[in-house]
């Protein structure tokens, strides 16, 4: 990817003042030479590349800036060529083009920035929809590689987005290792066109429709197609249910076919229902109904007419029919026809016709015997039964006899009224006497049997008197339902309105609804003690702008309701029955009855009042927090986006020598900082260290201009947006504890210097006493003195290693501890040493500071040097961290040879060791400085292992 210049100076922030700085400073030097050498022309035009750079980077400061080069260069031209009146008037020309050129600059700087806003915006909204359609989308490349996946995709792939791209599709998706046959991806690489797909894939759960389409570069070439599967589980499913209930139709015994109500003519019939009328499959459809009926001492036409008025009577005709085939022949059907509304024919009738000629045969030949009343009533699903005029049991089917749990036998003996319990007898004496007996049937009535095991069932029944020749009643019959599903299922319904409405009874928000004029027509109990009514009598009834606050408030909810269809957390004001005000939030939607026709409005109101007064009581919290600030001795200071004081505590008025706080309001943050570029820096590191800096110190400018130390303490401020506000934070004068550094620091100084210029002289005296031994060895050599000679010459050069020791002491605690990063530390030591390509160096101690002496540096440096020294094997060295109870454990390893027993009892004495440099024994005392404690606990033969305990209080998380 190429990287511009300018976004590279962007990703930099330092290296646009260093740039602004180093052409500033050349052309400042350039223009002074030449004024001094009379030239005034051409050098003058090297101003505008620091004005061009720094009006580009910083729009608004830029200009400033051209105005002070310019006041600053057209000086330099009065100073040095005072008498020169064409140069300076041509200085003070250019110097208007140079405010010019910045102004035009920053305006272009600012409408680039504006741009590049508008396109970071546009491509996070196209991020938020890719990743917000529910269809599972996937970008593949020609390789058939994942280029990128939305969320629903990464989601059902169980894995993050950014995981998913770079994998073979066939792999990710089909856990294949091969190209699936059907893949529509593979189709669209080989024509270049759109494909589709309905594909099951176990790994994603289900059915899919996969529709791939060409992806082109802006050259036309293809690059790979976007990838949409769109979830079909459930169609298919639906699919698969119609299918098997069209088979289970077909292979129906009965014919069935539908005809439409509104003309009689046939709109479908099952495989059975065209062999009956022996037609070819499909023939029958269009045709009307009545090229099928045949008369029986009645018309079609009057057949038909007795069948519509009873359908529309029962919603259901059951009986016998006279029926044609194609070929002429007459036939008997038992027909059985219902009413349906179908969502293409509408009004439709469902036929099931059961061919009976047989059994019309066989009941011409049995007629007046029982048996033909039997074949009747035995195949019936339902019950049956016949009494006589007194209610005692004469017939019944086996459906009755398994309805009521008593033998045959028994079953003959009893009568309905001994099956009956008490409190329906009354009741049906009342139809029987009313109904049956005047007309001769019932309607359909409910009533309960008594088992012979004594549970009650409910069952439904029509009775109908049966009469003898004469017209004279004989007894009556009846066939009888066993309703004990449906009544579980109304016990159901009935429970789970029960449940519904404790739970309307039980909720602490309000459930309400509305009709479509504004009249509340229902609400829980919760809205009377909301209310302060006694009962929701006094609300039901009333219109619900009487509860408002502000009756505006509900045309709002309204429009709102209309714009999406429901709304929530919509807030609101309501006015109880004693005046006050009651803050709430409403959750609502139109509700609608079965055809979509809006009937009102309903939703939860939840009280928000508590929660207003909780933001009460933080104000009153806000209010304590004000006097802290107006009380501490430190400064307390806010600046906004700009820059500007729009907030101090009253000590910072005594602390900059100002009347008051308030006479601050205003100041530039630049106002108070004796060096503006020491602040550049500090917003830096604070950018840097996640807009957090600590213990800045920093020299800050009083009113009179006089200068005094710092410490600053302070973090950028954002919105829930994270839109930048500006800075706060805490400032503490710290004049007296510099002064007082400063003086240890010029005593530790001179102690140095004199530790250094002391070592010297002893180390000339001990050289000079050396030599004279030396010499005085070669006159006494082979008498009793030469040996005193040689000891007195090794003690010297022991004093001597002693006193060069302390060379490597002496800037030990010089120069204050100060907050390090441990990563760059160890990188930096790292860095002046030669580690081989071989030799791996991981550092994993996490974004740590530690509080120790700079020298900790060659702490780092010693271990590290001493594993490339002694390690011998040494391929991989590593600095990793963790957390215990004494603080924070840094830990070195390497896996070279490690430390013998022996060695470890003398590792950290003065002087063991070989060419070491510094010695372990100085690193202990570099750690020491600020209780840092080091300890090597490394397996002989598997590396060494060193522990650098760091106290709490001495480290601290990079924010």
């Amino acid at each position: 990817m190429k990287v511009s210049l300018v976004s590279l100076l962007r990703s930099n922030p330092s290296a646009v003042p260093f740039l602004v700085a180093l052409t500033l400073a050349i052309s400042f030097a350039a223009n002074f030479w030449g004024l001094l050498y009379g030239i005034s022309i051409v050098i003058p035009h090297l101003f505008y590349v620091p004005i061009i750079i720094a009006a580009f980077f910083y729009p608004r400061r830029g200009t400033v800036f051209a105005l002070v080069v310019s006041a600053a260069y057209f000086l330099m031209v009065i100073l040095v060529r005072p008498g020169a009146t064409a140069d300076i008037v041509s200085a003070a020309a250019r110097c208007v083009i140079f405010v010019f050129i910045a102004l035009i600059i920053s305006f272009l700087s600012e409408r680039v920035a504006a741009r590049e806003q508008a396109l970071v915006r546009a491509q996070q909204e196209w991020e938020n929809t890719f990743n917000g359609v529910p269809d599972l989308i996937a970008i593949i490349g020609t390789d058939h590689r994942i280029l990128r996946v939305n969320k629903a995709m990464a989601d059902s792939l169980g894995m993050n987005p950014g995981e998913a791209a770079g994998r073979l599709c066939y792999e990710t998706v089909h856990a294949s290792g091969t190209i699936p046959g059907n893949c529509p991806h593979a189709l669209l690489l080989k024509d270049g066109k759109e494909h589709a797909a309905e594909i099951h894939e176990e790994k994603l759960g289900g059915d899919f429709l996969v529709t791939v389409s060409p992806l082109h570069d802006e050259n036309g070439n293809l690059i790979g197609s976007i990838h949409v599967a769109r979830d079909i589980t459930e169609r298919k499913q639906v699919e698969i249910e119609l299918l098997l209930h069209s088979e289970i139709l077909q292979n129906m015994a009965e014919g069935v076919a539908l005809i439409r109500a509104s003309d009689g003519r046939i709109v479908f019939t099952n495989t059975r229902f065209s062999q009956l009328f022996g037609y070819p499959e499909g023939e029958l459809i269009g045709q009307p109904v009545s090229v099928l009926n045949a008369p029986d001492g009645r018309t079609p036409e009057a057949i038909a007419e007795e069948i519509e008025e009873k359908l529309d009577k029962y919603s259901i005709w059951a009986g016998e029919i006279r029926n044609r085939k194609k070929d002429g022949e007459l036939f008997y059907c038992h027909a059985i026809v219902s009413t349906y509304i179908h969502p293409v024919y509408g009004k439709v009738w469902i036929t099931v016709h059961e061919d009976i000629t047989e059994q019309k045969r066989i009941q011409a030949a049995l007629a007046g015997t029982e048996q033909r009343y039997r074949q009747l009533y035995e195949g019936m699903r339902d019950a049956f039964a016949s009494v006589d005029l007194d209610g005692r049991i004469t017939n019944f089917n086996t459906a009755f006899e398994r309805l009521i749990g008593y033998t045959h036998d028994e079953i003959f003996r009893l009568s309905y009224q001994d099956l009956t319990p008490e409190r329906w007898q009354a009741a049906e004496a009342e139809i029987l006497r009313t109904q049956v007996m005047t007309r001769g049937y019932s309607d359909i009535y409910e009533k309960e049997y008594r088992r012979r095991d004594g549970t009650i069932v409910p069952v439904e029944l029509r009775t109908a008197l049966i009469t003898g020749d004469d017209k004279s009643p004989q007894g009556m019959w009846a066939i009888i339902r066993d309703i004990t599903p449906r009544k579980e299922a109304e016990r159901a319904l009935q429970e789970s309105e029960e449940k519904y409405r404790t739970i309307i009874n039980e909720i602490q928000d309000i459930f309400y609804r509305t009709d479509t004029e504004g009249r509340i027509t229902m609400l829980s109990p919760s809205a009377a003690k909301l209310a302060g009514y006694d009962s929701l009598d006094q609300l039901i009834g009333k219109p619900v702008s009487m509860v408002y606050a502000n009756p505006a408030d509900r045309e709002k909810l309204i429009a709102a309701l209309q714009e999406s269809g429901a709304v929530y957390a919509f807030p609101l004001d309501l006015r109880v029955s004693d005046g006050s005000i009651r803050h709430v939030t409403v959750s609502s939607h139109f509700f609608r009855d079965a055809k979509g026709t809006i009937l009102g409005v309903e939703g939860v109101i939840h009280d928000i009042t508590p929660l207003r007064q909780a933001e009460d009581a933080l104000r009153e919290s806000e209010e304590r927090y004000r006097t802290i600030i107006e009380t501490i001795e430190d400064v307390y200071f806010r600046f906004d986006g700009e820059s500007r004081l729009v907030m101090v505590s009253p000590s910072a008025g005594p602390m900059f020598g100002y009347d008051s706080a308030k006479e601050m309001i205003g100041l530039h943050a630049a106002d108070i900082w004796s060096d503006p570029a020491a602040r550049i820096q500090m917003i830096e590191t604070m950018r840097k260290q996640g807009g957090f800096v600590r213990d800045w110190e920093a020299e800050l400018k009083k009113k009179d201009g006089s200068v005094f130390w710092a410490s600053i303490s302070g973090h950028m401020h954002h919105d829930r947006d994270g839109r930048y506000l500006g800075k706060e934070g805490i400032i503490r004068d710290i004049t007296e504890r510099k002064k007082m550094e400063d003086a240890l620091k010029t005593a530790l100084t001179k102690l140095n210097m004199l530790s250094s210029i002391t070592r010297h002289d002893i180390l000339n005296q001990i050289m000079g006493l050396r030599t004279f031994l030396e010499l005085s060895r070669e006159d006494l050599k082979g008498t009793k003195f030469e040996d005193y000679l040689q000891k007195g010459d090794l003690a010297a050069g022991a004093i001597q290693r002693q006193i060069e020791f302390t060379k490597f002491y002496q800037d030990i605690g010089v120069n204050a501890p100060k907050w390090q990063n441990a990563a760059e530390v160890i990188r930096e030591a790292a860095g002046q040493l030669s580690i081989p390509a071989s030799i791996g160096l991981k550092i994993e101690v996490g974004d740590v500071e530690v509080f120790a002496d700079p020298l900790i540096v060659k702490v780092f440096f010693n271990l590290m040097e001493n594993s490339l020294r002694h390690g011998e094997r040494v391929t991989q060295m590593s600095f990793t961290s963790r957390a215990s109870a004494e603080g924070l454990v840094i830990t070195y390893r390497d896996n070279g040879t490690g430390i013998s027993a022996e060695d470890k009892k003398m590792l950290f004495r003065k002087g063991f060791g070989k060419h070491t440099g510094l010695g372990l024994f100085l690193s202990r005392e570099i750690l020491a400085i600020t209780g840092i404690t080091i300890t090597e606990n490394g397996e002989p033969g598997k590396g060494v292992q060193f522990e650098m305990t760091v106290p709490h209080g001495a480290f601290r998380s990079i924010p």
